[in-house]
């Protein structure tokens, strides 16, 4: 084994060299030309709108039916690429609540923001396309717990809601229905 001596001042020029090496490879990537393929080249338009749809119904569950109401707040971006048109959804629920039509037990609705890939939604043109996409938030138990709900405190929110765009993408209107669903205990997530 070949012992080396190790200096400082071998350590301070190792570090300028990778300075260096850093630093010319960010000048590189900063200065160098955008790289646009035959896809970006037909230039992308981009139209974002939105939407805010109060809802209400019944929520037909295994333990009973729970009134729920509230609203969803529905984001779109959509643009065209080679004659078709792509949609990006951004949604979110607020003020969501709901009431056991037996028990009386009160709900609250809760989630995180849902967003989805680019979808393909029709081809460029005239008219009206329908969106259709079901966004599943969480119903959960709150307040006094009654008997019905001892072991069983949440249940997915599936929100069914069908977006319709005009031939440029942008938010027409929409509409919000519920799927059925099926309470879980605690312990089955």
């Amino acid at each position: 084994m070949i012992a080396r001596h190790h200096s400082p001042a071998s350590d301070r020029l190792a570090a300028l060299r990778t300075i260096g090496v850093r630093s010319l490879a960010l000048a590189f990537l900063l200065l160098a030309p955008p790289v646009t393929g035959p896809a970006l080249s037909q230039g992308v338009s981009r139209v974002t709108s939105s939407v805010t749809v109060p809802w209400s119904g019944v929520l037909n569950a295994d333990v009973e039916d729970i009134f729920v109401t509230g609203s969803i707040e529905i984001q779109v971006e959509s643009f065209s690429l080679r004659g078709t048109m792509f949609t990006k959804l951004r949604s979110s629920i607020s003020k969501t609540v709901g009431l056991g039509m037996t028990s009386r037990q009160d709900f609250v609705g809760v989630g995180t923001v849902m967003n989805t890939c680019s979808l393909p939604a029709s081809s460029v043109g005239l008219g009206r396309f329908p969106l259709e996409v079901v966004s599943e938030q969480r119903l959960v138990a709150t307040g006094s717990i009654s008997s019905s709900y001892q072991s069983l405190r949440q249940a997915p929110l599936p929100l069914i809601y069908e977006v319709t765009l005009s031939g440029d993408g942008r938010v027409l209107g929409a509409q919000v229905r519920m799927g059925k669903t099926r309470f879980r205990a605690e312990g089955d997530r």
